[in-house]
């Protein structure tokens, strides 16, 4: 369930006056048996990151003392999106690649039980095959009884311009997976970007304005590993 029971750690980083950026992170690690990829370089990167750019801003005047005035990043380790990633500023979701070993797998349909979005069936010679329905949990590579799944890759799908608010959407996603390096060159673009607006502009209102095929250009698309 979104947002579910788990524990959301936050971190606002100070500008002096108000918050600037929050962080919020799913419990992950030992305490969720369905992370997909490792986030603890990257949550302390990101913090890192925070501190440096929470003391810079491009609002000026009565504007840098509105309360609401924040940019959120939320960070799940597994697309259960326990800490809400699909309405932040910058959405971060773990994910794995997938890759089968054929000389391994013994056709038993176990990856098919365990897969909730139906996204693997058995090819003729009854080894798997994944579709675009793959969310990139790796519930698969859990269920496997002979280690004939392993991961490919390992990163994070980023999503852009989530909200709530009087007029609340879902962000978009950006096309592959990402390193963390990336993720934190495309979180301080967002962040700049965030900070040339004024009052209550979201970067997901700054989205809809300039349209979908700007995303590339600002935010570094190429960068990104396709799946």
């Amino acid at each position: 369930m979104l947002g579910g029971s788990a524990i959301k750690a936050r971190v606002s980083m100070m500008s002096g006056r108000d918050s600037r950026i929050v962080i919020e992170r799913c419990r992950g690690g030992k305490a969720c048996p369905s992370v997909a990829a490792s986030g603890t370089r990257l949550i302390r990167d990101l913090t890192a990151l925070s501190e440096r750019l929470a003391g810079y801003s491009g609002i000026s005047g009565e504007e840098e003392r509105v309360p609401h005035r924040k940019f959120t990043l939320s960070l799940s380790l597994c697309p259960n999106g326990c800490s809400q990633p699909q309405i932040a500023d910058i959405g971060i979701i773990s994910a794995v690649v997938v890759r089968a070993d054929p000389d391994a797998c013994t056709g038993c349909g176990a990856c098919i039980t365990a897969c909730r979005e139906r996204a693997i069936s058995l090819d003729e010679r009854f080894l798997p095959v994944i579709d675009g329905r793959c969310l990139q949990c790796g519930d698969c590579l859990r269920a496997c009884p002979s280690n004939a799944l392993l991961p490919g890759s390992t990163g994070f799908r980023i999503l852009l311009g989530g909200k709530l608010g009087r007029h609340p959407q879902l962000g978009k996603e950006l096309p592959g997976l990402f390193s963390e390096e990336d993720v934190v060159e495309i979180v301080s673009r967002g962040y700049s970007l965030f900070s040339e607006y004024q009052r209550w502009i979201r970067l997901g209102d700054v989205i809809n304005r300039q349209g979908l095929a700007w995303l590339p250009e600002r935010f570094l698309i190429d960068k990104g590993r396709q799946t």
